[in-house]
């Protein structure tokens, strides 16, 4: 994921502070799950509706582990963000498009391409053609537009 994260960035800005920013926030994005049950974590199958308010409160759960940290100062924002939808239906703070960190845009779109490729244990991975579909059907509603036509130049250039 943070390989991925990286090589969007790279693709969405010039600026080589930004993108180590980007680099060193996604290993971090889901820190919070540490306060989330490991039997909702690893369940096979739909989650219920309580235990998706559970999942949702982990990047409030990272915020709070790092935002004490002067080091990571730059970080915490990110981690509490990358759940964020760009039209402000994700969570926890239900912001939108500009709003949201680009750094945590970049974030969840490689979050959600690790997730849509690889295997889970509520689903097999999809192929490239049906990521690719996916990542077309949310732009400008899940995720910045910037940032899927990133990574998708990206699929295209066999760089996944």
């Amino acid at each position: 994921m943070s390989h991925y994260s990286r090589l969007i960035a790279e693709v969405y800005s010039d600026n080589h502070h930004w993108v180590d920013l980007v680099f060193n926030a996604a290993p971090m994005h889901d820190i919070g799950k540490i306060g989330v049950s490991e039997i909702i974590l690893n369940k096979e199958g739909a989650l219920t509706e309580e235990e998706f308010e559970s999942i949702k409160q982990h990047p409030c759960i990272g915020e709070k582990l790092c935002s004490p940290l002067k080091s990571l100062n730059p970080i915490w924002q990110i981690l509490q963000h990358h759940h964020e939808r760009y039209d402000g239906k994700g969570y926890p703070d239900g912001i939108n498009g500009e709003d949201i960190p680009a750094e945590a845009r970049v974030i969840a779109i490689a979050d959600s391409f690790d997730a849509m490729s690889s295997d889970r244990p509520y689903r097999d991975k999809l192929s490239m053609d049906n990521v690719i579909r996916e990542l077309d059907a949310g732009k400008d509603s899940q995720w910045d537009e910037k940032a899927v036509t990133c990574l998708i130049q990206l699929i295209n250039d066999g760089i996944y």
